[in-house]
């Protein structure tokens, strides 16, 4: 039987807030969570004396409001108290817990860690500044694998947000923070879930679903495990939801590619085609107008040389026709020459 189990018991068992209260003393005199080491065994047994033993959550809130108890006492209350609300979803229950407490445990490392939790699902800023107290955290407590997950959630949940700059590279970074902390811890689900949220938004979804299986198997015994369970199933149906919309959009963009490709290959083919169709088209306009031309020369010839060939004998009769026809018909030719030098540019 574990501590967490044997404390859980003897709680239950103890009705009276004092009697309560002597328990978490004499627990709290063997394990204090103030320190850089084992802290996350305090918090886990923490968590689970808020979530199952009923009321201790507000008891230990009240208590904390007093200024009796020493300190590893008042530590060990304000973890049940926060990890309890925080899980039974009083969010801004818990965050006032830690607002109060700012001042007796600020410099604690894993209190560090409760307010990077605090901060998530807040706005942006929040959730930045929240990223910022988290790797304080896990930076001071190096074998904290709850420390390690915080700064992977806070970085997903930002990166959901579209409020990263480097978003792939700051991905790659929480993939690396929540692989560090299933191996520090390999039983949790939710540090599977977080694994599985990160893999979908870097789009490798047969990862991601090994995850979530792997969380929804993990998740049977705690009292919240219908809620967690149901938050696994939705991040499942996610998962396919945006493997179809990327196979969606990558058709999409293939298919706009190949259009664009189809479009400049027929435009290309149709300018070809243009091009030749106008050289057909000048060919055919010079034949006409050589034809034009050849056909006046010869009626100008005709004409010419019936006016000067009168009366004169046949030997110079055909040397005027040469030479008229000389004339004709070499301007019908240099016409045609520059015809088709002037078409051709």
């Amino acid at each position: 039987m574990s501590d967490a189990t044997q404390i859980v018991e003897r709680l239950r068992a103890a009705k009276a807030p004092a009697g309560r209260l002597a328990i978490l003393k004499a627990y709290a005199a063997e394990n204090d969570g103030r320190g850089t080491t084992g802290t996350y065994e305090f918090e886990s047994n923490a968590t689970t004396i808020g979530v199952d033993v009923p009321d201790i959550a507000k008891e230990c809130g009240e208590f904390l409001k007093g200024t009796g108890g020493d300190a590893s006492l008042r530590f060990l209350c304000l973890a049940v108290a926060f990890n309890g609300l925080r899980r039974a979803y009083q969010a801004d229950e818990a965050r006032g817990i830690l607002e109060r407490a700012t001042t007796e445990f600020g410099n604690v490392p894993l209190f560090g860690h409760f307010l990077a939790m605090a901060l998530d699902g807040g706005s942006a800023a929040d959730m930045r500044k929240g990223l910022a107290v988290a790797e304080k955290a896990h930076r001071e407590l190096p074998d904290n694998a709850g420390a390690a997950h915080t700064c992977a959630v806070l970085i997903a949940d930002l990166a959901s947000r579209e409020d990263l700059a480097n978003k792939a590279e700051e991905l790659d970074r929480a993939l690396k923070l929540v692989d560090e902390a299933i191996a520090l811890e390999s039983t949790k689900g939710r540090f599977y879930h977080t694994r599985a949220r990160i893999k979908r938004l870097l789009a490798d979804y047969d990862g991601a679903n090994s995850d979530i299986a792997k969380a929804l198997e993990l998740e049977r015994d705690s009292n919240d495990a219908a809620e967690r369970r149901g938050v696994y199933l939705i991040e499942r149906a996610m998962i396919e939801a945006d493997r179809h919309i990327s196979s969606f959009a990558k058709e999409a963009r293939d298919s706009a590619k190949r259009l664009t490709e189809e479009s400049h290959t027929a435009n290309t083919e149709l300018k070809r085609e243009t091009k030749e169709l106008r050289k057909t088209l000048e060919a055919s306009q010079i034949q006409a107008i050589e034809v034009i031309g050849f056909v006046t020369a010869i009626l100008g010839l005709v004409m010419a040389t019936l006016g000067e060939i009168k009366g004169q004998s046949p030997q110079d009769a055909l040397t005027v026709l040469a030479g008229v026809a000389v004339l004709l018909f070499g301007a019908v030719f240099f016409g045609s020459w520059m015809l088709r030098r002037r078409m051709g540019k």
